[in-house]
């Protein structure tokens, strides 16, 4: 019943603040709260083996976090967002900022698209060979799979000093930058062309996807295509050809569906993939992933939570782990969190994103970080719907990307950890400069075209 009570309070909270910032269907109300949605009905699905009637206590402080994520998205959006409006021209819809509207198209030449593809290979070669030669200090490499596996085990289940050298450490923090960078790239040039878009620009990205596959994260592949479509979908969002549910043609409901379902059977073939013993069926397997951190949270919080020794160690634990690196810090070496099951049935070590601010920062440093993470990512939202269309945006590829990290948020605290990170600073350092790089490309260019040169 506790369950059903928090499932009803979740819809409340989409339902009011997703009318009252727009009805937008990429806003960040519907990312925060649409994946616990289904984690909920996710765990209805396993409901007595897993004892998922939650406790009181654990439906107040998620409803508390609900309420102080929806008011910030609002609030935001009643404020920076008021000039953002949809008007319609000759029945047709068409998104228009107060500063900027029919913006001309951007346009980049081929050849930068080889110059990205050549720079992400090197930039891989380099990276690649740094991992296998930290592999194989402590296990057999015969092939890429071996270093992929490997790689990614000794760094997530092996306590074993698995540090890349520092020039590919920053190199493969600037490849990063350069994978989302490109998602940007392969969503502009879809929007604005369509079918006759570059198959080159279409090839970086494509490359851009493999070279994440292939440092052995399943994490950042997954999360350089979720850029790339939700900085699509928001472009079309800016044209005015997603205005409404109602809008969306039948196709591309069925395309999504087929796309969500493809997803899922990736994530759980990338696997065996990884090398990773697996005896779990898939639903059961990927429900581990879905609806089990809320009953994993819900667990922690009837046991009574442990205060954390030094505040944030938890929330950003990236970042601690560079500070005990570099300059000895005292706090926890978090490897990870302690794996729960119910009877035989597993439930894996993921808590929500909630757990990390309540053991770190206690209920109320929780709902102020919830609430100051609405306000930043409505902020975010905004300014991206107001970007020039003739000029490559910043702002739209950190919405891409932080929406990936906020739909995450059913499954871990992976937007506080990974984004107040120095590795984090290094990649917004990287899309920053390819950006303003591009553009001053694509604005000289154009200026050339308008006023030609003549040479006497």
């Amino acid at each position: 019943m506790n369950t059903l009570f928090l499932l009803i309070i979740l819809i409340a909270c989409l339902g009011v603040s997703f009318v009252l910032t727009g009805r937008r269907l990429i806003s960040p109300v519907v990312f925060f709260f649409v994946p616990f949605i289904f984690q909920i009905l996710d765990g209805f699905l396993f409901y007595r083996i897993w004892e998922f009637n939650l406790h009181m206590e654990t439906v107040a402080i998620v409803s508390g976090c609900f309420f102080v994520f929806a008011f910030g998205c609002v609030l935001v959006h009643h404020t920076l967002g008021s000039n953002n409006k949809i008007r319609y021209v000759s029945d047709r819809p068409v998104a228009l900022s107060s500063a900027n509207a029919y913006n001309r198209p951007i346009h980049i030449p081929t050849r930068f698209y080889w110059l990205i593809i050549i720079v992400q290979i090197i930039l891989f070669l380099i990276v690649f060979r740094a991992e296998k030669q930290v592999v194989s200090q402590y296990l057999p490499v015969s092939g890429i799979a071996d270093v992929i596996t490997g790689y990614n085990n000794l760094n997530k289940f092996t306590d074993a000093d698995a540090i890349l050298p520092t020039i590919p450490a920053q190199l493969s923090a600037v490849l990063q930058g350069l994978t989302f960078f490109v998602a940007l790239l392969g969503a502009k040039e879809l929007a604005n062309r369509g079918r006759s878009s570059s198959p080159v620009c279409m090839l970086a990205l494509l490359v851009a996807i493999v070279v994440a596959f292939a440092t052995g994260n399943r994490t950042w592949p997954l999360s350089v295509l979720f850029t790339f479509g939700i900085i699509y979908l928001l472009l079309l969002e800016k044209q005015g050809k997603i205005t409404s549910i109602a809008k969306i043609k039948v196709k591309y409901i069925v395309f999504g569906i087929i796309a969500f379902v493809a997803l899922l059977g990736a994530f759980y073939m990338l696997t065996f993939a990884m090398g990773r013993d697996n005896t779990m069926t898939p639903i059961y397997y990927l429900s581990v992933y879905l609806g089990a951190p809320l009953k994993n949270l819900d667990s922690a919080i009837a046991e009574s939570i442990t205060p954390s020794p030094v505040p944030g160690e938890y929330t950003f634990n990236f970042l601690f782990q560079t500070l005990i690196a570099k300059f000895g810090v005292e706090a926890d070496q978090i490897v990870s969190l302690p794996y729960r099951d119910i009877g035989i049935y597993p439930l894996g070590n993921v808590y929500t994103v909630f757990f990390a601010p309540l053991k770190d920062f206690g209920i109320a440093g929780c709902l102020l970080l919830i609430f100051v993470l609405a306000i930043v990512m409505q902020a975010i939202y905004e300014i991206s719907l107001r970007a020039d269309d003739s000029r490559l945006s910043i702002a739209q590829v950190l919405y891409g990307y932080f929406s990936f990290l906020l739909a995450m948020t059913f499954f871990a605290h992976f937007i506080f950890q990974n984004v107040v990170h120095l590795g984090f600073a290094k990649q917004l350092v990287t899309i920053i400069a390819f950006t303003i790089f591009t553009n001053y490309i694509v604005r000289k260019r154009v200026v050339s075209e308008v006023i030609p040169i003549r040479v006497n």
